[in-house]
């Protein structure tokens, strides 16, 4: 029976709720203190004598392991039932596509890479340039790929002139 549930937030990268019952009082500081600074997290724990059961979502498995190692480290605490899910992507923030534009653009420019278009609609990128070799446009690719927010790329690049897969597709 929980007689008692508490919310804590801290920096708002942790959210966690303790509670106690009549045999077992978890103090949830120490998982506060144990993944408060390694992402988001909203992690849930209630006890039923001296079983603790914990739940809710983290973004790493690291951060999962510490809370519930932070669990068990209670005192009165016998069992630990983990029910914590691993998201990576939890609380991110995701990119407008004028910020990820903007993010490709400098990324392109740091690789000293032109291009003649750029559009990105719902995370889908669309690019069109002229480079010089495969390797270049591999880089691009690669590059664009690398940016978080981006789903997809399309492209109607030419390498030397020539449509970039032409050549490929001429060789299988």
């Amino acid at each position: 029976m929980i007689k008692k549930l508490c919310l804590i937030s801290i920096i708002c990268s942790a959210s966690l709720v303790f509670a106690e019952s009549s045999s077992v009082t978890i103090n949830m500081e120490p998982v506060i203190a144990s993944i408060a600074d390694k992402g988001n997290s909203k992690v849930l724990a209630y006890s039923r004598g001296s079983t603790v059961t914990v739940y809710g979502i983290v973004t790493s498995e690291e951060m999962k392991e510490e809370a519930v190692r932070a669990l068990k480290s209670q005192a009165g605490v016998e069992t630990v039932e983990d029910l914590i899910v691993v998201n990576p992507t939890f609380g991110k923030k995701i990119p407008t596509d004028a910020e990820l534009k903007h993010s490709i653009e400098n990324a392109l420019k740091d690789l000293g890479t032109e291009f003649e278009t750029l559009e990105v609609t719902k995370g889908e990128v669309f690019i069109s340039s002229d480079l010089a070799s495969f390797r270049e446009v591999d880089q691009m690719l690669a590059t664009i790929l690398g940016i978080d927010g981006v789903r997809e790329i399309k492209t109607s690049t030419l390498v030397n002139g020539k449509p970039y897969l032409s050549d490929v597709t001429k060789n299988y």
